[in-house]
């Protein structure tokens, strides 16, 4: 039924389509309730909240996948990814942008062997990767190392005749002006397809595709520890947007990790494992499911 709604969704509206394609405002959402309205149609009920996504997630599909415009340009990308949402994001809107993403780009602490600030252990990301059908280059550095690491890797990326890096940057300029001089530096473009651009509908955006990513850091005086293992849907979007922080937690109130949407080949799953402290920062440790 999930297929079917989807086909005749795309056969009933090709305007709507094309119009969400050229990221037209409200085009998307408008696409989206006319799959829910096929899906009520054949099914004769509405669908449940599971069914609602997978309707989402395979409209997202057609529109920001696997559209003949991205299909993918001769030039090949890395992006860096942190297993967030807004790499999740950016990876979504680059290939929107009919950039070919080849390889995705890991840092990590290796005295805990996790992501910084996210808390996500360097084996999440691997099977992060792994659903997602593409490489990954895992690199352990400390704060002492991590530019020349960086540079480094650039350099790399440049032998190997990648064109560039894209980001997920929303709004912090000094992050993104480090970053984009040593790229630029190192004769790769330096893309950023998210900034400048609204917090909450940039998460609002990522919800509406059928992606979906679990709270694995807070930061103890901006959201509390209530937050922590939220996953990031619609009720989300709704009660972050009530409080004085910013809805994408740009300024740091918040890290996650991404476990399903259009872009992975299947979800991953996963539960709750225990919670650390470290300073301000509560952290919460996943632990992966295996499937059968």
């Amino acid at each position: 039924m999930i297929e079917q709604a989807i086909r005749d969704a795309v056969a009933a509206q090709p305007g709507l389509v094309a119009e969400a394609m050229a990221q037209r405002p409200k085009s998307w959402g408008a696409l989206a309730a006319q799959g829910v309205v096929a899906f009520r149609r054949i099914a004769g009920r509405a669908p449940t909240e599971a069914e609602r996504r997978a309707v989402w997630a395979g409209l997202w599909r057609v529109v920001m996948v696997s559209s003949p415009r991205t299909s993918g340009s001769a030039e090949r990308y890395a992006l860096m990814w942190s297993g967030g949402k807004d790499s999740a994001l950016a990876l979504m809107r680059a290939r929107s942008h009919g950039l070919t993403v080849t390889r995705l780009i890991n840092f990590y602490d290796p005295a805990t062997d996790r992501v910084r600030f996210h808390a996500t252990r360097s084996g999440l990301i691997t099977a992060q990767a792994d659903a997602l059908g593409i490489a990954i280059l895992q690199l352990g550095t400390t704060w002492a190392d991590y530019e020349a690491r960086f540079i480094g890797m650039l350099a790399d990326l440049r032998r190997d005749g990648f064109a560039g890096v894209v980001f997920g940057d929303i709004h912090l300029a000094d992050v993104r002006a480090w970053y984009e001089e040593r790229v630029r530096a190192s004769a790769l473009e330096h893309v950023e397809p998210l900034w400048g651009e609204s917090s909450l509908k940039l998460v609002a955006e990522f919800v509406a595709s059928g992606s979906r990513a679990v709270v694995t850091c807070v930061e103890l005086p901006k959201l509390g520890e209530a937050w922590l293992g939220r996953v990031i849907d619609e009720r989300f979007v709704q009660e972050i947007q009530s409080l004085a922080v910013d809805p994408a937690g740009e300024n740091g109130e918040y890290h996650s990790f991404t476990f399903a949407g259009p872009l992975f080949r299947a979800p991953l799953r996963w539960r709750s494992g225990g919670r650390r402290f470290e300073g301000n920062f509560a952290q919460l440790d996943l632990e992966l499911e295996r499937a059968g």
